[in-house]
């Protein structure tokens, strides 16, 4: 039956996959699986890589180094495969039991540190190791060579292919019911100050499902940053311009007492696909604010969250890590700073770069629609192209 948990490794060798969650094996598939062949991940990512035979791809998804890995180890050892490929599919996750990490491994994470003791106790010698998290390389132990550490990027392997059929419910358009969205579901700082600086504002969409206490919100830092074992960021809400803090403070109780829950009001029941829905809210809203996955971290990771519009037909703005943006167009894809002042990708300070991308929606919301519409066509060749580039960079190998 296909895995539908998180937090486990996948090991697949000559198409036999082998399933480990917790330390055990079980009887599973999730990246082999019963979907036709070109929409299945692993086949996908083959085309790209041309996996040889004698080869053992390794899927690390979110897996906790703290739930062990001498079965996997145990396994690896037995299929004696010539070579692994091992492919890190989530971003990731910091190892905060000070109490166990001795010095050398502060600043490690449970990804970095399960794929390092892979390599190192498997005892294969020919190795490569992708990762969707861009410059994580000091996430893992000394014994990764850095020219065996590549990126490469998940989603558009993944996301396309595999929501196929349920996109097709949702073709661009050319309407404009609302002027911005910005859609939430894991509660973090940078999607928490979205929320509230836009709760209220005409011509908005918003989604959001757990919410936090006003002194939360002063002192929380991501709780997806890698970087908190050292040196942690000082709290956005402290680095904000003093508009920005008297605007959430002011708006927080509004925040507070408005049901932000969209199509389910489970928090649970928006995985998966679930999540793929809210892309109905991008391709009926001129802008996607898009909170990607990581904020105040400096290593760069974007998902499906900023496909969502490209495949939508609208443009977005990010509220990422620095240089996330610049990333994407290394990758090939087309932004907006012919629009509107896109140098808030180059702003390390996490407070000035969430200001400045309010900034860039409070000029959007300051138009009409009209304008917006004709603001769209202006951008047609950019929104074309994202959307035809998604489909091209499945088909290649990102490193």
């Amino acid at each position: 039956m296909p895995f539908d948990h998180y937090n486990f490794i996948s090991c697949v060798t000559d198409n036999v996959e082998t399933v480990f969650f917790k330390n055990e094996e079980v009887e599973a598939e999730h990246y082999i699986d019963k979907r036709p062949r070109e929409e299945v991940y692993h086949y996908l990512v083959d085309s790209a890589f041309n996996f040889e035979k004698d080869t053992m791809v390794i899927y690390v998804k979110g897996y906790k180094y703290s739930n062990g890995h001498s079965s996997i180890v145990n396994h690896i050892k037995k299929v004696s495969p010539k070579k692994i490929i091992i492919f890190n599919d989530d971003a990731h996750t910091p190892w905060q039991e000070l109490d166990l990490i001795i010095d050398t491994l502060r600043g490690k994470t449970h990804e970095g540190l399960l794929i390092s003791y892979l390599v190192a106790e498997s005892g294969i010698e020919d190795y490569e190791i992708y990762d969707c998290e861009y410059g994580a390389l000091h996430y893992y132990h000394s014994n990764i060579q850095a020219d065996r550490y590549h990126y490469y990027n998940i989603w558009t392997h993944t996301y396309v292919p595999h929501s196929r059929l349920l996109l097709e419910e949702y073709k661009p358009n050319d309407d404009i019911q609302y002027k911005v969205c910005c859609c939430s579901k894991k509660p973090d700082i940078h999607r928490a100050l979205a929320a509230i600086c836009l709760i209220g504002r005409e011509d908005v969409k918003l989604t959001y499902y757990e919410k936090h206490r006003l002194q939360e919100i002063h002192r929380m830092i991501s709780y997806t940053n890698t970087d908190k074992v050292i040196n942690p960021p000082e709290p956005t809400f402290m680095t904000l311009p003093e508009k920005y803090k008297k605007l959430i403070n002011d708006n927080h109780k509004k925040f507070l007492e408005t049901d932000l829950t969209w199509d389910v009001s489970a928090i649970n029941q928006i995985a998966g696909h679930e999540q793929v829905k809210t892309i109905a809210l991008s391709r009926d809203s001129f802008l996607t604010v898009v909170p990607e996955t990581l904020w105040d971290t400096q290593t760069r990771f974007w998902s499906e969250k900023t496909l969502k519009p490209m495949l939508m037909h609208r443009p977005f703005v990010l509220l990422a890590p620095p240089k996330t943006l610049d990333k994407i167009r290394r990758l090939g894809f087309q932004t907006f700073s012919n629009f509107w002042d896109e140098s808030y990708d180059e702003e390390l300070d996490h407070g000035k770069r969430f200001a400045m991308v309010m900034d860039i929606v409070d000029d959007i919301l300051n138009k009409s629609k009209e304008d917006l519409i004709f603001l769209l066509k202006e951008m047609g060749p950019i929104l074309a192209h994202n959307l035809n580039h998604v489909s091209e960079l499945t088909k290649r190998k990102i490193m």
